[in-house]
């Protein structure tokens, strides 16, 4: 397939004349417009473009309910970091050919498209953060979903999850935090073989996470997570040990040193790179994902980091009674937070096997007893806050006390 290639990228552009130049419609057309200071409505591509990339610019007004002739054989179509209003029309699903939809950080309202989850079989990351969308995320998700990344933080989402999430089966990376989800902790969730990360905090999760016989079982519970975050939630109760025997990937070294690189790729170079043989033509491992985690005391955003990091955060929840043993078994854990809870007893002196731990935050507990002398064998911990505690006795001996 011939094709032209237009990459006005990372200018300092500030508007756009007339439409893009006429092209054949047996040619492709890719148009890269990303990281300017183009303003006014979005442009109108030839309709047989199949990369359009209008991200990091200053475009106003909405996305037409006309985009679905334009994008009709698109398969990688960004519009983050924008100024977009309004809904986005359900026109927009007749491009049946959308591998990536980028709509992330606008100022986009309404509900989303429910075709963009139940009718686009195709679509493997779908980026929608950092926008306004209201009500219920949509129901009746495909049985053919493809989708490898879901990002919906920052939104006023309400109402519970999709059970149909199952059907995406190879969902690596989920992020629904900060929105105003009402649910139970989503057990089911550990059944999706690829899950690698999976962030619900800032929501309006409840009920007791509990060691319930049956939860936690089968053959793929989150053993390929590698960050989990559920704080700031109504989560209260025992806090279960049951899910973290089975968390295999913060248990094996092997599992981070073989990680794929954090790769950080521009998509134009994926596009020419694969027209010359040297690069598939759309792998959504290329496409970078960015996660908030509390690591050292602050947040910080980690780009691609699914398979390099590793982190549990229960902060700022209710949960109670002592830490049960198995998460001793994690050696591979690199940040565990679980400050602002109601945790009591002794701090657990299996600690001392997460050798890789980096940042560990048991803050503001009811924790009681004494600091184990274990924890000084801990050589990569920079960051140890035990603040607001009931503990007492001596300080323990070594290069973090």
């Amino acid at each position: 397939m011939s094709y032209y290639y237009l990459n006005l990228s990372r200018n300092l552009f500030t508007f756009i004349e007339g439409p893009p130049p006429h092209v054949t419609m047996s040619a492709g057309f890719i148009l890269d417009l990303h990281s300017n200071l183009l303003g006014g409505p979005i442009p109108l591509p030839p309709p047989n473009s199949f990369i359009m990339d209008y991200s990091n610019n200053h475009f106003v007004s909405f996305i037409p309910s006309t985009i679905s002739y334009y994008i009709k054989n698109t398969l990688f179509f960004s519009l983050s970091n924008n100024r977009l209003t309004r809904e986005v029309p359900s026109s927009i699903c007749q491009a049946t050919n959308l591998r990536i939809l980028d709509l992330s950080y606008n100022n986009l309202n309404g509900s989303i498209p429910a075709c963009l989850m139940e009718s686009l079989t195709e679509l493997l990351v779908l980026r929608a953060q950092g926008n306004q969308f209201q009500g219920a995320i949509p129901q009746q998700i495909s049985s053919r979903c493809a989708l490898q990344k879901i990002n919906l933080h920052g939104n006023n989402l309400e109402g519970e999850l999709p059970r149909s999430l199952v059907n995406c089966v190879k969902l690596e990376f989920l992020d629904l935090g900060s929105n105003n989800l009402v649910d139970s902790f989503l057990y089911w969730l550990g059944n999706l073989p690829k899950l690698k990360v999976l962030v619900l905090r800032e929501n309006v999760l409840y009920r007791h996470y509990e060691n319930t016989r049956g939860n936690c079982e089968g053959n793929h519970t989150f053993s390929m997570l590698h960050i989990l975050d559920i704080s700031s939630n109504n989560f209260s109760g025992t806090l279960s040990s049951d899910c973290f025997k089975n968390m295999k990937a913060m248990m094996s070294h092997q599992g981070i040193t073989n990680a794929f690189g954090g790769l950080t790729t521009n998509f134009s170079f994926i596009v020419v790179s694969s027209i010359s043989g040297h690069h598939s033509l759309l792998d959504s491992s290329d496409y970078w994902d960015l996660v908030t985690v509390a690591l050292k005391g602050v947040k910080r955003d980690l780009v691609n980091t699914m398979t390099i990091f590793t982190a549990i955060d229960v902060s700022n929840n209710q949960f109670e009674e002592p830490l049960l043993e198995d998460i001793g078994n994690l050696n591979a854990l690199i940040s565990l937070n679980m400050s602002s809870n109601d945790f009591n007893g002794r701090i657990p002196s299996v600690f001392e096997n997460l050798t890789e731990m980096q940042s560990l935050d048991l803050s503001r507990n009811q924790r009681s007893g004494q600091i184990p002398n274990s924890l000084t064998f801990l050589t990569f911990l920079s960051f140890f806050n035990l603040s607001n505690n009931n503990l007492v006795g001596k300080l323990p001996f070594g290069p973090h006390f």
